[in-house]
């Protein structure tokens, strides 16, 4: 998914320069053209979020006027192949792996396009294209994915684009052939015209996906109800409307009336919260000595109040309904609009964002995983932490022995080394920038310097270590109790061909170890496993978990 982030950043200044001047310059007046209609047969009932949103409505608005709309449709025709102010509705929804299952894979997702002119039939979506090849699918030319994080790319006519991930394009053009309603399309169906923007969330079933980002999330006590909102509510819903005056009406819907009141208590908390972290910012300014620093805790005070009040939902039943309106005071809707839709989407982008990744990090771990069951299936053994020369001398890392059991063209790559040459060799130097991708965590900031993130731990009576090859009779503490592979920090990384690995700390086992995500990181069992480890395990603990045959007991549940 990450190398959908350029294309995304696009789409991102696209709406913030729609969104952000609309807000300003918007006059009260009611929308004059008619409602487009969207095509809901793509949507597959087991959706769980969506976006419906309508550029072309917004952007051609006589309130736009004073947009940089000439910037708008070069910059998308620079990096998108096409002009954002054709698109007449964009609809973006997503469906998560079969039962919600963390391990199963990341969240499918699916983005279609209605353009009001026909899209090129060349390239398109710049780089998006150059990860996709040519095949067919009913009947028709599309671009498949290339990798298996990659979206494929298809036109089922010349007005129409569809971008989705996986397997889900076939899934949802079936289901638009004969289309079955599911809950999101229900909704959505339901109503009788659709707003500027439009989102959708049902909660239950990305509860397994918040959740660990939730427990690891640093919130002061105060807050720490926060982190039960997603188990009290079932759906969240907003709408926004940007023409003929900014509003936003957005409804949390909780699981019961009982639910609701314990909702609304969190929010007041976190206001309350907030109304003191203001008043004691407040205070400085007043004692301050510049003169600009005191006016502005005045304006502060005068404004800080009401502004809080607009983040205040309205409780009926099971519902609470949080509703901006430009009404007499535009200025004052249009920063509720924004702040509300920050403190709306962003926390849950960055939670969705981690998950994915998080699952990505894990399908890695597993991939190698696999290749190591493969290679000790043909040799008996685990692959050495290394290969040496005649003099004991370290040559090639592990990564590159398992080469030809990794999925892809592993085979072909591993056959271009010179297996009786080190790692910095003339020649298997040349080979280091066609590392696999399976061996960067995708929460990696090293991309383009060919360090891995996925090690193994280095010590006499690990599985690896160092030239000695270990057979599974070797690990009398059991496979499910040894770990195989870590995922480490950047600053931990190292060139993947290179026979270095997580050379552990004997007093500290954790240092190097944590960084990469909050709270936590990630191990491979030899068994196969992946599990999530809290970085308050227990030293000794973690140390019984990184050695083979110590004959420690412990509980699982003391991974956490």
């Amino acid at each position: 998914m990450s190398r959908w982030h350029s294309k995304m950043i696009v789409w991102i200044l696209i709406v913030s320069m729609t969104y952000s001047p609309s807000l300003v310059f918007a006059v009260r007046q009611s929308p004059a053209e008619g409602q487009e209609k969207i095509d809901l047969g793509y949507v597959t009932p087991g959706a769980v979020a969506a976006v419906a949103a309508f550029p072309r409505r917004v952007l051609t608005a006589p309130e736009m006027e004073m947009m940089p709309l000439e910037v708008i449709t070069a910059l998308g025709m620079k990096e998108l192949g096409f002009d954002p102010l054709e698109i007449e509705w964009v609809l973006v929804f997503v469906e998560m792996p079969e039962n919600g299952a963390m391990q199963a894979g990341p969240p499918s997702v699916a983005i279609v396009l209605r353009s009001a002119k026909p899209f090129g039939e060349g390239k398109i979506l710049g780089k998006l294209w150059d990860r996709t090849t040519e095949a067919q699918l009913d009947g028709k030319t599309y671009r498949k994915a290339m990798g298996p994080m990659d979206p494929s790319i298809y036109r089922p006519d010349e007005y129409t684009l569809i971008v989705a991930s996986g397997d889900f394009l076939p899934r949802l053009l079936s289901n638009h052939a004969s289309p079955e309603k599911g809950r999101v399309t229900k909704v959505l169906g339901r109503m009788k015209e659709l707003p500027d923007a439009t989102v959708l969330l049902f909660v239950e079933p990305l509860r397994p996906l918040l959740a660990m980002p939730l427990a690891m999330a640093p919130l002061p006590p105060p807050l720490a109800d926060v982190k039960r909102i997603p188990e009290l509510l079932t759906s969240v819903g907003a709408k926004v409307n940007l023409r003929g005056g900014p509003s936003l009406t957005l409804i949390l819907r909780a699981n019961d009336e009982d639910a609701a009141v314990e909702l609304e208590k969190i929010i007041d908390q976190a206001l309350d919260m907030a109304r003191q972290a203001m008043a004691a910012e407040i205070a400085k300014q007043e004692n301050s000595s510049d003169p600009v620093e005191q006016a502005f805790a005045k304006y502060s005070k005068r404004i800080g109040e009401k502004m809080l009040e607009y983040f205040r939902p309205v409780r009926k039943g099971e519902k609470l309904t949080l509703t901006t309106d430009a009404g007499d005071n535009p200025q004052m809707a249009s920063m509720a609009v924004i702040g509300i839709l920050v403190a709306l989407l962003l926390p849950a982008v960055q939670a969705a964002r981690e998950a994915a990744r998080r699952i990505s990090s894990i399908n890695n771990i597993k991939h190698i995983g696999l290749a190591m069951h493969n290679y000790a299936q043909v040799h008996k053994t685990f692959p050495p932490a290394y290969s040496v020369d005649k003099d004991g001398k370290p040559l090639l890392s592990w990564r590159v022995l398992i080469l030809p059991y990794l999925e892809g063209e592993g085979s072909i790559l591993y056959k271009q080394f010179h297996l009786d040459e080190p790692w910095d060799s003339e020649h298997n130097k040349a080979l280091i920038g066609r590392m696999p991708a399976v061996y960067l965590s995708p929460n990696s900031a090293l991309a383009g310097q060919w360090k891995a993130n996925y090690l193994t731990p280095r010590n006499e009576r690990s599985i690896f270590p160092g030239k000695e090859a270990i057979s599974f009779a070797k690990i009398r503490d059991g496979t499910s109790n040894t770990i195989l592979t870590l995922e480490v920090p950047d600053s931990s990384a190292v060139v993947w061909t290179k026979p270095d690995d997580f050379q552990y700390d004997e007093d500290n086992p954790l240092k190097g170890l944590t960084g990469m995500r909050a709270g936590v990181f990630l191990a491979g069992f030899a068994d196969g496993s992946v599990q999530t480890i809290s970085s308050t395990i227990d030293l000794t603990l973690l140390k019984a978990l990184f050695t083979r045959d110590g004959n420690e007991m412990y509980d699982r549940d003391d991974l956490f």
